[in-house]
């Protein structure tokens, strides 16, 4: 038997549904860089400076 969603779990499924559209609809893609160690803060400040997260 199928569970039922609360409100906030039909409400946070939506917002992943309207974002992954959105992200679609834009092109934008995830991908996950493999660094040094200690290049991760500098990326990380380098990254929020120029609007990626």
């Amino acid at each position: 038997m199928a569970e039922k969603k609360t409100g906030a779990a039909k409400h946070s499924a939506d917002y992943r549904d309207r974002e992954k559209k959105e992200a679609e609809r834009l092109g934008i893609e995830k991908m996950t860089l493999v660094t040094a160690a200690g290049t991760k803060r500098g990326m990380s400040e380098a990254m929020q400076a120029h609007g990626f997260s």
